[in-house]
């Protein structure tokens, strides 16, 4: 009996071929896909140009943020400026009269002629004051303008008013020689200075209410609104 081929065999092998041979195309084709890319490299102009546009930004940025720094200082500087209270201009008190320069150093505040405590002068009173003042001699008149604007502004004393008020606190009471003395013993003055300068104050002193007379003598007056002043700034 003779061989038969069985044709639907034969065609299903065919085809079963044909399928591999496609997966490994597609196989081949996947794997191509997948392989690294291709690194494009730049060339040497290219990379030089970049640096220097990195390089021209790095330099702007710094110069911005310095610039916003040096503003931001000008404007500090100007608001510190802004907060400090305006300078005092100096006035000379030379070529006034004593009554004068002492309403310009007080900024007119006559309630510092209230030399006693618990009492106020008049405006008679006061007047009479200011006329006296401009009565007294000149040296004596630039002790009394800066006593007053020390009262007024916490201005310093004068080294000798400063002295003199101290000894008669001290001493209670005082005369001529005393004072004279302390002038030179303590506070190392010359003869004539201490002797000029004793002669001043034995009668500033009860002008200015802060001592008054008693014979020869001067006693310290215990109501005095400058002495309780001078007491509170030495404590």
């Amino acid at each position: 009996m003779s061989e038969v081929t069985d044709n639907s065999q034969i065609e299903t092998t065919e085809v079963d071929a044909e399928l591999a041979a496609l997966m490994a195309d597609l196989d081949e084709e996947t794997t191509t896909e997948a392989a690294e890319p291709e690194v494009l490299e730049a060339s040497e102009d290219e990379l030089e140009e970049a640096m220097v546009t990195l390089d021209i930004e790095e330099s702007e940025n710094a110069k911005a943020e310095a610039a916003a720094k040096t503003q931001k200082a000008k404007a500090a500087k100007k608001e510190a400026k802004s907060d400090e209270k305006p300078k005092q201009k100096r006035v000379s008190t030379a070529d006034l009269k004593v009554s004068e320069a002492v309403t310009l150093v007080t900024d007119g505040n006559m309630d510092l002629l209230n030399l006693v405590e618990g009492e106020t002068m008049s405006d008679g009173d006061r007047q009479l004051y200011m006329d006296a003042l401009d009565g007294i001699a000149k040296k004596q008149g630039q002790k009394v303008v800066n006593l007053f604007k020390w009262m007024a502004k916490g201005t310093k004393l004068k080294k000798f008013t400063d002295q003199a008020i101290g000894h008669i606190i001290a001493e209670g009471r005082t005369d001529s020689t005393k004072l004279r003395e302390f002038f030179t013993n303590d506070c190392g003055y010359g003869a004539k200075t201490a002797s000029s300068q004793a002669s001043q104050f034995m009668n500033l002193l009860p002008f200015l209410m802060i001592a008054s007379k008693d014979g020869k003598e001067i006693v310290l007056n215990d109501k005095s609104a400058i002495v309780a002043k001078f007491k509170a700034a030495k404590s």
